[in-house]
């Protein structure tokens, strides 16, 4: 749960801060959670710190990503470290969201489980015949036609026409124009190069900052190793 930001003035005016980055964040982070209350206020079933918790936390990802990626990170080969960090911090917040909730109790279902309840349903249905039973998650979404409706009209000829024939598209091949086209591309040896500079980096400490201080660490060792090469 995020405080609320002091005013270190002494003064309603915080214009002489407004120059500070972080400082906008913590504010915004700020509004997030006070604006968040009444979502709490309509679900009784919860505790409210914990909805506003979870709410506030994907804002403050999003946020804290973007205030320290731009001050510290200039060398390419840094900004691996933001796929790094991310990639093990905001799934395992995710995933400590998802649990939370489908873990908690809901006192007008009897004190029983949202995931209790799901299954409980799921198996009447089965039982009963009336489960779709569309088959597995995974192999519905990959198929070509997931999420087109049928039924519906088609689309105005001259935008049918600039749609892409496939996922692939005309999108450039090979690393070098890839790189000219501005996508970013990163290949293996720049991965295993980072891998080696951060051999015995911890990626997973949890600092109590929302993984800012192991993103700069991380950010710190990197730019250390290759400034050194």
């Amino acid at each position: 749960m995020l405080p609320r930001v002091p005013n270190l003035s002494g003064k309603k005016d915080m214009t002489r801060r407004e120059d500070d980055s972080f400082q906008r964040f913590l504010l915004y982070s700020d509004k997030v959670f006070r604006d968040a209350r009444f979502v709490a206020d309509s679900l009784p079933n919860v505790e409210p710190f914990a909805v506003q918790r979870a709410l506030c936390r994907l804002q403050a990802v999003h946020h804290i990503l973007i205030n320290t990626q731009d001050p510290w990170v200039k060398p390419d080969e840094v900004k691996l470290l933001a796929d790094s960090v991310v990639s093990l911090h905001m799934p395992a917040s995710l995933d400590e969201t998802r649990e939370s909730w489908n873990l908690h109790k809901m006192r007008t279902e009897h004190f029983r489980l949202p995931q209790a309840m799901y299954e409980l349903s799921r198996t009447k249905a089965i039982r009963e015949g009336y489960w779709p039973n569309p088959g597995d998650d995974d192999v519905v979404a990959a198929d070509p036609e997931y999420s087109v409706d049928g039924e519906a009209p088609e689309p105005p000829a001259e935008e049918s026409n600039d749609d892409p024939m496939s996922a692939e598209g005309d999108q450039p091949t090979g690393a070098d124009a890839q790189r000219e086209a501005g996508i970013v591309i990163t290949d293996d040896g720049e991965l295993e190069e980072m891998r080696t500079a951060l051999e015995n980096f911890d990626f997973t400490e949890d600092d109590g900052n929302f993984g800012i201080d192991v993103y700069l660490r991380a950010v710190a060792l990197a730019t250390a190793y290759f400034g050194s090469l």
